[in-house]
């Protein structure tokens, strides 16, 4: 065990307390309220056309409804001092209802722009699958690049104008660009009706993707009998444990984590043995490569080529790297472990592996194929 900074101990407790706070509500969901918190330390890339800086990973939660998916991530936002959205899903969810719209003013004769709730700090997207592609649009603009473009109404020239705005600095002061936007989805895997398919690239600006499992026997016993409402003096209530800009430096520490040779290969390994066939491009011919995938074994090409459509894209190295670090931060250490990579694996490649049909006819799942490549990749030394 590495020893590690007074400063980084301060945190490992400032981020025991946010979970404190979310297990006085939420029992037998440790799991869960890590990858959350992993998801908004997480500082990974992003270009806001000036540019590259980095921010929050977003993060994906599917699992059926009463898991308490919801419930942790409001509570966590709620322990975090920032300016929190919930979004409630549905079909017939119009662009206004999460970007905004332009409303008239009736004494000035003007029209002026109303921000919607995706310009919070925190935002929870409540049943994802349940809102029209058209509306999603503007959330995936939002999740990559941190702003949004829209078309506003201006009065006076009597025009259309094309705006820009950033999402969503931390502090009213227009000289600050410190910014924090966290987007975290949920979702009903069960449920067909009146549900979207999530697009395959709003799939991969999630940076992490996780399910809820069931409670183990004690916990759940613990949902039904434990009292967590209390009398009016004496009723529980989620404490603000941390502001934005503390969040920012623990995130920003989060960087400095240490990451060896080894761990470095180990990600590119196993990204590579994702994709079918390895096509690449020849950067001395400009021709069309294949990739020898020398570090997996015959069966994984085999079962790789056969039944994955696209596996990794070079975003996800980036994203891979920035949850690895968070998470060997998370567990006390100043470097990355080939375990932490092994864990962070299962996070960040699910959803990015894109299947055949040949292999949803066979009953294979994308978790499936990310247990295939773990199992079949040489390990880096």
């Amino acid at each position: 065990m590495a020893r590690i900074t007074p400063e980084h101990q301060k945190a490992l407790e400032e981020i025991g307390a946010i979970k404190g706070e979310i297990k006085k509500f939420i029992f037998g969901a440790d799991r869960t309220i890590d990858n959350m918190l992993l998801g908004f330390f997480s500082r990974v890339p992003y270009d806001d056309g000036r540019k590259k800086r980095l921010g929050c990973a977003h993060a994906l939660v599917m699992s059926p409804p009463g898991y308490g998916k919801t419930g942790s991530a409001r509570i966590l936002a709620n322990a975090i001092s920032g300016k929190y959205a919930f979004i409630a899903g549905h079909p017939e969810m119009k662009v206004g209802e999460i970007v905004g719209f332009d409303m008239y003013h009736q004494a000035t004769g003007d029209f002026f722009f109303v921000k919607g709730p995706i310009f919070s700090n925190i935002v929870i997207t409540d049943e994802i699958n349940r809102i029209h592609p058209k509306a999603q649009a503007f959330n995936l603009q939002a999740m990559e690049e941190r702003m949004v473009v829209v078309n506003s109404i201006n009065s006076r020239l009597r025009k259309i104008d094309n705006v820009t705005y950033r999402l969503t600095p931390i502090s009213d002061d227009p000289n600050d660009e410190r910014l924090v936007y966290w987007n975290i989805a949920t979702g009903n895997p069960f449920e067909q009706e009146g549900t979207y398919t999530i697009p395959e690239a709003q799939l991969d600006r999630f940076s992490i993707f996780f399910s809820i499992n069931l409670p183990d026997r004690e916990e759940e016993m613990r949902i039904r009998l434990e009292n967590v409402y209390g009398d009016d003096k004496n009723r529980p209530e989620v404490q603000v444990v941390m502001d934005l800009a503390r969040a920012i430096e623990i995130a920003d520490m989060t960087i400095k984590v240490k990451m060896g040779h080894a761990a470095s290969n180990q990600i590119m390994r196993l990204i590579e043995n994702s994709r079918p066939n390895g096509v690449y491009e020849d950067k001395n011919t400009g021709e069309l490569a294949y990739s020898k995938r020398e570090f997996a074994t015959p069966q994984l090409r085999q079962y790789v080529d056969a039944y994955v459509k696209a596996g990794l894209s070079p975003r996800a190295n980036f994203h891979f790297e920035a949850v690895a670090k968070t998470y060997a931060f998370m567990r006390g250490r100043d470097y990355v472990s080939l375990d932490d990579i092994k864990y962070v694996a299962r996070l960040v490649m699910t959803h990015r592996v894109l299947l055949r049909r040949e292999a949803r006819a066979r009953g294979i799942k994308q978790h499936h194929v990310v247990e295939e490549v773990l199992k079949n990749t040489a390990l880096a030394l």
